[in-house]
């Protein structure tokens, strides 16, 4: 067989064969996400264009009836129901489509460390809100990457909103962490949030994944598809009552 080694090792082969089949298997995860993004994109597509026409019309509709009912009819509260939940629906099929055509417009050397700190103060109000303590351990000096700035804070934020949504108020902390990693820049968000249960973390990408009563859980799969456009990678760990760590990892020579 071609992994075979003869004895004794050579620790220098064994640790070489190691990083390379860690490396195969990175590749591996990487196509998988990618092919399950894309077919989750054209679903998505699909759904978002077969549901707007007609929900349109039952708006429409309802508004319209809505405004003839007088003031004191009974009805009148029900339609309004109908109307916020069709603005419900209406908000998430525009974020399917703008997920659709999401792309990298400008790319910029870029400092993630920059872009973190950048997002962390559009969060400045609900983390004193919510007494959250928050730890960064950046580190100086690291590699730039070339990047859309504005995209790559759009996910950031959608990682830190998810991590400051899973901590009940006070005694909490959010931590984030970047580093140099074998070939790697890598960030990891961490929370001491409610945690995940493990069987829902294989599919905490995909649309509509949330525990939130309004509003579809988009957050992660947009922060998915921008890391993706960007040659990155993304994964979770998690664990119910102890928090939830997300760790995003690019390629040290992403410079294209």
């Amino acid at each position: 067989a071609d992994d075979y080694m003869a004895k004794p090792f050579d620790y220098k082969e064994l640790s070489a064969r190691i990083r390379s089949l860690l490396s195969i298997k990175a590749t591996h995860q990487k196509k998988v996400e990618e092919e399950k993004s894309g077919a989750l994109e054209q679903m998505m597509e699909q759904v978002a264009h077969e549901i707007r026409n007609p929900l349109t019309s039952v708006g429409g509709f309802a508004r319209k009836v809505f405004n003839k009912l007088e003031e004191d009819d009974p009805n009148r509260k029900y339609l309004q129901y109908i109307i916020e939940d069709v603005a419900v629906l209406e908000s998430m099929i525009k974020q399917l489509i703008e997920l659709k055509s999401i792309s990298i417009s400008i790319k910029e050397p870029s400092d993630i460390n920059e872009v973190v700190r950048d997002s962390l103060t559009v969060f400045k109000q609900d983390i004193v809100q919510k007494a959250v303590h928050v730890e960064t351990d950046l580190q100086e000096g690291i590699p730039l990457i070339n990047a859309d700035k504005k995209l790559l804070k759009r996910a950031f934020c959608n990682l830190i909103k998810n991590a400051l949504e899973a901590m009940e108020n006070g005694a909490q902390t959010l931590n984030i962490l970047s580093r140099v990693n074998s070939d790697n820049l890598e960030l990891q968000i961490s929370d001491t949030g409610k945690g995940i249960a493990q069987e829902k973390i294989k599919n905490i990408f995909d649309p509509m994944v949330t525990s939130k009563v309004y509003g579809p859980g988009l957050g992660l799969t947009f922060a998915l598809k921008i890391i993706q456009d960007h040659k990155g990678t993304i994964s979770v760990k998690s664990e119910e009552g102890k928090g939830t760590t997300f760790t995003i990892r690019f390629p040290v020579d992403a410079s294209s």
